[in-house]
């Protein structure tokens, strides 16, 4: 073991004096490999080498404080060829620290800044860095590609729990965090910035993804508890992306994901926040305060679900509004699309987690495909506040399901009942449900309220009709058991509409009327046209 200290050279205040410039080293060179392991490696700008900055060929090193890829003031590009770091099969490495003065700043041209690879690099810990940005947190200073990459890499941890232990990685050519390959497993990542500066107030886009997950299960983005929770926004594509099917059992808790830090303003990223693509058995928020995901401010959906992403929860985030659920903070597209993805709950507990997917673009949740099957949205509030008693209306429908089959809107018990209120209002056209397609068959609409508020007291209007049925057979709008009926009062125009519509089964419901089935509520036209 060795230690090499360049802090203790004489003039060192708080950025190296002594440079490793491999400028003339010659071809493949490293700037320091460390085989022995145990070792120390602080206070350096390592830069220009046509391999590696530095090489962990061995466990227990810890490396801080240094400057990988840029000039002794962490301002000026220097790149090396290759990686920043590189661990190469080793683990129980350290990189960076909780105090400033452990802080690498890891940028300026590096292929990748950080490089993980191989199952025996496992337990290594990559906290408090500067990973794609200038020294002073403020600029852009790219790697080529990602900030850090892992492939078939299991149980690390970057990030985490306290403020000094924040990566901040943005700016670099690739995605912030890129996860890769099945062993790529057990990782957690917590408490970091991930496209935006230091401060969390401004976007240093990520040219790639914030988090790219490929093919890899199993890992934690984020937690339900006190600093564990990710800000990735501003992003150049999507905030997290889950790829394949491979791609599974992965739990996204307690991040904010197209937000300032705060949650009250927007930094979106470019495309859908969070991308599914074939991927299954995820968890997207959960049923606790803390492990809700705010999904707000982005350019594109909230969340989007692709073919063959099967048995995916997505529980008690907040998609649309702002932290607090009382204001617009709006997605441009759609609040969640599954797109011919089947078997996936979107949903809420009353008691936990209250699910809000109000105040976007275009619809709250949108069902498609003919392979869009038995999905459940149960227990959210679609197009209101979180406290249901004011509208924060997406543009056009609440819930639309086009083509779909066999899909559950709602449920006969309490918690899984469904506010579909206040939408279309911008667009002048939307219901609180539209089922439209002709093979969108066997799908249920029960224990809803659509077009009032939470109590069912006041009207809170869809801008059409509270359900419309267009060329859509076979699906049941409420139920003969008790909590199956629908309360669908207060709309713009009807309470129900069917065009071209057969065989469909409407019963249990209550039109017009407040909850209690005495005081009136009336919808602006007809109960049920037909």
């Amino acid at each position: 073991p060795v230690i090499l200290d360049a802090t203790t050279q004489p003039g060192y205040v708080n950025q190296p004096v002594i440079e490793l410039n491999g400028s003339s080293a010659g071809s493949g060179t490293v700037g320091l490999r460390v085989v022995g392991g145990n070792s120390t490696i602080r206070g350096l700008a390592i830069n220009r080498f046509n391999a590696d900055g530095i090489r962990l060929d061995s466990s227990g090193n810890l490396v801080a404080g240094n400057r990988i890829g840029t000039d002794v003031t962490g301002s000026l590009a220097r790149g090396n060829t290759q990686y920043g770091v590189f661990v190469f099969g080793t683990g129980a490495n350290t990189i960076g620290g909780t105090n400033a003065a452990d802080r690498n700043v890891i940028s300026g041209g590096n292929e990748t800044g950080i490089y993980l690879l191989n199952s025996t690099a496992t337990g290594n810990t990559i906290l408090g860095n500067y990973i794609g940005i200038n020294a002073a947190g403020t600029a852009a200073l790219a790697n080529g590609n990602n900030g850090i990459a892992l492939f078939n890499a299991p149980t690390n941890t970057i990030g985490g729990l306290a403020a000094g232990a924040r990566n901040v990685i943005a700016g670099n050519g690739g995605s912030g965090i890129n996860l890769n390959g099945s062993s790529s497993r057990g990782n957690v990542i917590q408490g970091n910035y991930i496209g935006v500066n230091a401060a969390g107030t401004a976007a240093l886009a990520n040219a790639g993804d914030g988090i790219s997950v490929n093919g890899a299960p199993g890992n934690r983005i984020g937690g339900s508890n006190a600093g564990e929770g990710n800000l990735i926004s501003g992003n150049a594509k999507a905030g997290i992306y889950l790829n394949t099917s491979g791609a599974a059992a992965n739990r996204v808790e307690g991040n904010l994901i197209g937000t300032a830090a705060g949650g009250l303003t927007a930094l979106g990223n470019g495309f859908a926040v969070i991308t599914l693509s074939a991927a299954v058995s995820n968890s997207i928020g959960g049923s606790v305060a803390g492990a809700r995901n705010i999904i707000s401010g982005n350019r594109q959906d909230g969340l989007f679900a692709s073919a063959g992403s099967v048995g995916n929860s997505i529980l008690g985030n907040l998609i649309g509004v702002n932290i607090n659920g009382t204001a617009a903070l709006s997605n441009s597209f759609t609040g969640v699309t599954l797109d011919s993805s089947s078997f996936n709950l979107v949903g809420g507990d009353p008691a936990g987690a209250r699910s809000v997917i109000s105040a976007n673009g275009d619809i709250g949740v949108w069902i498609k495909g003919s392979s869009a099957k038995s999905n459940t949205v149960a227990g959210v509030f679609v197009g209101t506040s979180i406290n249901g008693n004011s509208a924060l209306g997406n543009v056009k429908d609440g819930v639309r399901i086009t083509d779909g089959a066999y899909n559950l809107i709602g449920g006969a018990a309490t918690s899984s009942m469904n506010l579909l209120s206040g939408n279309g209002f911008v667009a002048a056209v939307g219901a609180g449900v539209l089922i439209e397609g002709t093979v969108a068959t066997g799908n249920t609409v029960r224990g809803n309220r659509i077009g009032t508020d939470l109590n069912g007291t006041s009207a809170l209007a869809n801008r059409t009709e509270g359900i419309y049925l267009d060329r859509a057979r076979g699906n049941f709008i409420g139920g003969d058991l008790a909590g199956e009926g629908n309360l669908i009062s207060g709309n713009t125009t009807r309470g129900l509409r069917a065009t071209n519509a057969w065989a469909n089964l409407i019963l249990g419901n209550s039109f017009g009327t407040a909850s209690n089935g005495v005081s009136s509520l009336a919808n602006g036209q007809f109960n049920i046209e037909l």
